[in-house]
């Protein structure tokens, strides 16, 4: 008889929150192919945020998981420009092409918008914001 005590304990439960960024691959390439944007500007489709749970610790799970939900994204159609955690760098991935996004009626840096968000890879320290809003 197994008493309260023996019993295993249940893994805990992580939630984890990733930022994901795609670009309008349509319009980016329209532009770029009539000289209106430069190869490293694209017109931004949308910035959503996914929440989920798993008994993964974080540095193993993201590491795991990011490189596979770019795949995903692509494979559907999808052209994401970065995927990461906020606040973390532990498997944090952009487009190291992109220099700068647009919604069509205003710019900024890519890498400022990404540090308004967020993302962190290695030793970014720029603290500016983003003028994309």
């Amino acid at each position: 008889m197994v008493t309260t005590e023996e019993a295993p304990k249940e893994a805990p439960e992580f939630t984890y929150s990733l930022t994901v960024i795609c670009k309008d691959k349509k319009k980016t390439a329209m532009l770029q192919a009539a000289d209106m944007f430069e190869p490293f500007k694209v017109i931004l489709e949308y910035n959503t945020t996914v929440g989920f749970k798993t008994q993964t610790c974080r540095q193993d799970y993201l590491e795991w998981y990011i490189p596979r939900l770019k795949q995903l994204l692509e494979s559907d159609g999808e052209a994401p420009i970065a995927i990461f955690s906020p606040g973390s760098p532990v498997g944090a991935w952009r487009d190291k092409t992109v220099k700068s996004i647009s919604t069509g009626q205003k710019w900024c840096l890519f890498s400022d918008y990404l540090t308004a968000h967020g993302y962190l890879e290695g030793d970014v320290t720029n603290p500016k914001r983003a003028t994309l809003e």
